[in-house]
This record gives C-alpha cells, sequence and structure tokens, in this order.
C-alpha cells in the first residue's frame, strides 16, 4: 500500500512538472513571437533603408533608429532568454527545439542592432544633407523676393512719375539701400553655407545623387545672387543719374 502510494505521490509529482513546462513553454513561445514580430519590423526598416525625403522625416527615422537600440529593448529580451534558459536546463523533451530557438533569437537581434547602427550613420550624414538643402532653398526663396522687389522697384523707376520728383528718387533710393544691406547679409550666409557643404561632401566617399544634387544647387544659387547683385549694382547706378537730374531740375527752377 505505502508502495503504490509512493508511485502516486511520484506519478503527481512528474504530472505537475510537466504542465508547469507546458506552461512554461507557451510563455516562451508566446513572448519569443513578440520578439520575432518586433525584429521583423526593425529588419523591414533596414531593408528599406529609407534615408527621408526632408529633414523632418529623416529626424522621424533617426527617432526609430534609436528607439531599436532602447535598453527597454534588450531588457526585453533578455527576459525572453532567461525563460529559454530555464527550459533548457530542465532537459526535457523540448530542450532542443527551445534551445535552437533561443539562438536564433539572439542571432538575430544582435545582426539588427549592428544593422541599426550602420544605419543611423547612414542618417546623421542625411540629416546634414538635408539640413543644408533646407538652408539652400531659404536662401533661394530670399534671393528669390529681394529679386522681385528689385524688379518692381526698376519697373517704377522707369517711369515718368518716378523720375518726376526728387523726394521719389531718395525714397527708391532707402529702399535700394536696404535692398543691397539684405543681400549682403544674404551673400555672408551664402559664403558659410558653401563652406559647410563642402566640409560634408569631403565626407561622402563616393559622388552619388546627393553630392549632384548640392553641386547644382550651389551653382544654381550662386547664379541666382550674382544676377541679384548685378542688378542692384545697376539700379543704384540709374537711381545716381536720377538723383543728379532732380536736384539740377530743382537748382534750374
Amino acid at each position: 500500500m505505502t508502495s503504490k502510494w509512493n508511485q502516486l505521490t511520484y506519478e503527481c509529482a512528474e504530472r505537475a512538472k510537466e504542465f508547469e513546462e507546458a506552461k512554461d513553454i507557451l510563455e516562451f513561445n508566446d513572448q519569443l513571437e513578440k520578439e520575432e514580430e518586433w525584429l521583423k519590423e526593425k529588419e523591414l526598416m533596414l531593408h528599406n533603408g529609407d534615408l527621408g525625403h526632408d529633414f523632418e522625416h529623416c529626424t522621424q527615422l533617426m527617432k526609430k533608429a534609436d528607439e531599436a537600440l532602447s535598453p527597454l529593448n534588450e531588457l526585453k529580451l533578455k527576459e525572453v532568454i532567461a525563460m529559454g534558459d530555464k527550459l533548457v536546463s530542465l532537459g526535457r523533451t523540448e530542450r532542443d527545439v527551445v534551445l535552437d530557438k533561443k539562438n536564433r533569437l539572439i542571432s538575430r537581434y544582435e545582426q539588427m542592432r549592428s544593422g541599426v547602427s550602420i544605419y543611423k550613420n547612414k542618417l546623421v550624414l542625411a540629416l546634414e544633407m538635408h539640413s543644408l538643402t533646407r538652408d539652400y532653398d531659404e536662401l533661394k526663396h530670399r534671393i528669390s523676393e529681394k529679386t522681385m522687389l528689385l524688379k518692381q522697384g526698376t519697373d517704377n523707376n522707369n517711369s515718368e512719375f518716378t523720375r518726376a520728383t526728387l523726394d521719389s528718387v531718395q525714397i527708391a533710393q532707402t529702399k535700394t539701400i536696404d535692398l543691397e544691406s539684405d543681400t549682403k547679409a544674404i551673400r555672408q550666409k551664402l559664403t558659410k553655407l558653401n563652406a559647410e557643404t563642402l566640409d560634408f561632401l569631403q565626407k561622402i566617399e563616393q559622388k552619388n545623387e546627393v553630392t549632384s544634387s548640392l553641386d547644382n544647387q550651389m551653382v544654381s544659387i550662386e547664379s541666382d545672387l550674382k544676377n541679384l547683385e548685378e542688378t542692384l549694382q545697376a539700379r543704384k547706378k540709374s537711381l545716381d543719374s536720377d538723383l543728379a537730374f532732380q536736384k539740377f531740375m530743382v537748382e534750374y527752377r
């Protein structure tokens, strides 16, 4: 009787261990699946290699890359690994399967981290490129505005109405002086921006679409600014002539 009782007790204990192991395996597989889904998202991000279409978009991509390397993610991974180690240590029928799943998870995670680190380096350069492009676009817009104002003023200055009084010429000269001051500020900003761009281009080992785009922007905006400066000088000379004419007319009267 005692022997049968002991046998029954042993079998119940073994059955309890099996139930506990089955529960641990289910929980391990569930957490493993969640980690693999998360890794799949990051691997897709690396596969796409998106560097953003502008500065703001690239900044968002950088945040996602930083999140992938968050210590919280590594902590979750360690929890799943600990669950796997516990199951492996029991040495039961699922031992080899669990060990293989755990090792594959670790390998994928390490490859992901390595890939994200490389991706982040590319994003850093992309951010700098987008920043330079944005600065060029802003300068180009400012040059376009000044050119339009100067063109309007030149058109008005060619009319008999603008040449009619000394005051109108002096007002036009004041506006031109303000435009000249703004144009000099743009020139200073462009000089600095070009220097930053050249420094950036030296970091790029091979010529690509990025470098070509920046080269084109440098050439284009330099041409626009030179046209503005030349038109501005012509405007000043024209107004000097108008001023001399109006002063002569005042003295003649």
